[in-house]
């Protein structure tokens, strides 16, 4: 990314080694990941009930409840899933706290228009008890404008344009992109993750969005204390890290991509477009060479 630099400004540039060795890209690999041991550091440890989670299945809270009848359809959506491969390792939940009143992202507290605090509980044990881990969708970026939280706060914390104006989500008139790298929305975050890990007891929580190198998600504004412009790296990394304290440990989070390097640190899995979404002039194979490096950070295709 650009930015812009004061008179006098020191600049600190990322240090820069070039090795020559004999061999291929697996030596080449295998040099990487001997100097990634002399610092990397996993901020929680790594799950081993993880690891041997293959079958990733995503559904929308409005597939496994009736809005009319109230009615949870648990053992039938489970086993639906079942059917179609013969196991189910993980269900992950999209909108558990979207609200017809206070929008699909921000609070994720109004449980009660989705049969209520206790009913969801319920209903999210019963997938556990059988035999399935659980995870729900949170948004990493995406803040509504008609949330409690966010009504009197995204106007000073959301994304801007170089022309000043809001990012907000495609189509969405009232979904602000939320600038990473403002304390305010980081501890939101926070707090909000270990409020539903506490009240809901998944074996996972997702953070959308995160993961990628956007530019478009570039902040310009001069309000937020940054440099301008700024890109999303730097404020994924501390809302992560942040995210990540309030998790209790043997709880996952989960991105949206595969992050790098220095970010992986801070979370325990990721989904992956490699496959799908790969150039296959660059990458005929379609892998993403991290799983490798990094075979314990779990990574679904």
């Amino acid at each position: 990314w650009e930015r812009e630099y004061a008179p006098g400004e020191a600049l600190e540039t990322v240090p820069t080694v070039l090795r020559a060795h004999t061999g291929d890209w697996r030596r080449a690999l295998a040099l990487y990941r001997e100097w990634v041991q002399t610092w990397y550091r996993a901020q929680s440890p790594r799950q081993p009930w993880m690891q041997d989670v293959y079958y990733y299945q995503q559904t929308v809270i409005g597939r496994i409840r009736d809005r009319q009848t109230g009615a949870w359809r648990i053992p039938e959506t489970i086993q639906t899933y079942r059917d179609y491969f013969g196991c189910l390792d993980y269900l992950h939940i999209f909108d558990f706290g979207a609200s017809p009143t206070y929008g699909r992202v921000g609070d994720y507290s109004h449980y009660e228009e989705n049969g209520g605090l206790a009913g969801m509980q319920k209903a999210f044990r019963q997938v556990q008890d059988s035999g399935v881990r659980l995870g729900l969708y949170m948004e990493g970026y995406l803040c509504d404008e008609r949330s409690v939280w966010g009504r009197d706060r995204v106007s000073s914390l959301d994304i801007r344009k170089q022309d000043g104006k809001p990012l907000l989500w495609p189509g969405t008139p009232s979904e602000h992109m939320m600038c990473t790298a403002t304390a305010g929305w980081r501890e939101h975050l926070a707090k909000t993750y270990q409020r539903v890990a506490g009240e809901l007891k998944p074996d996972g929580l997702y953070i959308d969005q995160h993961g990628f190198t956007n530019t478009w998600k570039t902040c310009w504004s001069r309000e937020h204390g940054h440099p301008v412009p700024y890109g999303p790296l730097i404020g994924e990394r501390d809302t992560g890290r942040a995210i990540r304290a309030g998790v209790p440990q043997g709880m996952v989070t989960i991105t949206e991509e595969v992050p790098n390097d220095i970010n992986s640190q801070y979370q325990d899995a990721a989904l992956g477009y490699s496959v799908a979404q790969a150039d296959p002039a660059q990458s005929p194979h379609r892998i993403d060479l991290f799983r490798f490096a990094f075979p314990d950070f779990k990574v679904f295709q």
